[in-house]
């Protein structure tokens, strides 16, 4: 739409042609002083027109001009609204990523859970077959192995799930391709600045420039609601034939071809809507800074919890790495007291 023509800087061209005829009954005072008239029944007279006409707006109070950069501004509003979709895409692209990262973790969690279960079941079912164990102790070693093979296979459902995902958002159209990944490791960043993160984020969000482009179209429509108040300047002109025909009087035809042209000065005085307009542009333009402010304080409470959640996951991220090695040593222990049966399944 960013064209100057549909700005408003060009002139219009048309192109017209027209037929019209009458009839009519007249009576003509000839003579003021004899009063001497005259009758015509059935009068008909005709003309035909051929033209080219041209209407330019020279000058509209700096509307002309305001429509454009208003089109620039909505122009360069589509490209954020593109910007917006494209990172909401990257961003759910992203997420599903990951979740296939954990979901291929959980399942490998799972199997090597279900191999213990198998593990112990063997044990038991060989200790039973002795008389070491007792059938209750079989069949809860039992109970637990289907348990954990059970939680397994769901999880291969789930694994499945987001590998589906995953391919549809890629636009493959075999949704059940299997997917490799790079790694099955999230990589942490622990040295992320907060303050760097946040100029960051006010200078280059796209919501946030997309608030900022709205405010600027208020602006502007607010001048296009000033621009009233000029006065205007719109040249016209035209190249035409027209003929005419009469059926009375004494001249019988008239054939014009030639050129037109003219210019028009004014001013709208009142229009009765004028002061409304203003006042609401003048609104509209408050509006869109109390939604800008808004969306920055929303932008900045979502900031600080990722933030916090940030500097938590990484506390347990630290703790949670100490305890797994405190969890092998203790499975280690409880292994060998097992084994030895001086631990229960």
């Amino acid at each position: 739409n960013v064209t100057w023509g549909n700005a408003g800087y060009l002139p219009t061209l048309d192109f017209s042609a027209g037929y019209s005829t009458s009839i009519d009954n007249s009576t003509t005072t000839k003579d003021r002083a004899t009063g001497v008239e005259s009758t015509v029944h059935g009068e008909f007279d005709h003309s035909v027109n051929v033209g080219l006409n041209l209407n330019w707006t020279i000058f509209n109070g700096f509307s002309v001009n305001t429509n454009y950069k208003r089109l620039k501004e909505l122009e360069m509003q589509g490209q954020t609204s593109t910007r917006i979709a494209l990172e909401d895409f990257i961003a759910q692209l992203t997420s599903s990523y990951y979740n296939l990262i954990q979901q291929t973790i959980r399942l490998k969690n799972f199997k090597y859970a279900m191999n213990l279960s198998k593990e112990r079941l063997r044990i038991v079912e060989a200790r039973y077959m002795i008389g070491n164990f007792s059938r209750l102790d079989y069949q809860q070693a039992k109970v637990d192995f289907n348990a954990d093979s059970a939680q397994y296979m769901k999880q291969q459902e789930k694994l499945q799930s987001a590998r589906i995902t995953l391919n549809e958002l890629m636009a493959n159209m075999n949704v059940e391709q299997l997917v490799g990944v790079a790694d099955t490791s999230i990589l942490v960043y622990n040295d992320l600045d907060f303050n760097k993160l946040w100029d960051a984020t006010l200078e280059t969000n796209a919501e946030l420039i997309y608030a900022d482009q709205n405010k600027r179209l208020s602006e502007l429509d607010y001048k296009k609601v000033k621009s009233r108040n000029y006065p205007y300047l719109r040249l016209n002109g035209g190249y035409g034939y027209t003929m005419n025909r009469f059926g009375a009087g004494t001249v019988e035809s008239r054939n014009n071809l030639g050129f037109n042209a003219g210019v028009t000065l004014g001013i709208s005085v009142f229009d009765g809507n004028r002061t409304r307009e203003r006042r609401n542009a003048r609104l509209e333009i408050e509006r869109a800074e109390l939604q800008r402010q808004e969306l920055k304080l929303a932008l900045r409470a979502d900031f600080c919890d990722l933030w916090n959640a940030y500097t938590n996951n990484l506390e347990l991220l630290n703790l949670e790495k100490q305890n797994v090695v405190t969890a092998m040593e203790n499975m280690e222990i409880a292994m060998e007291r097992y084994m030895l049966g001086d631990l229960s399944g």
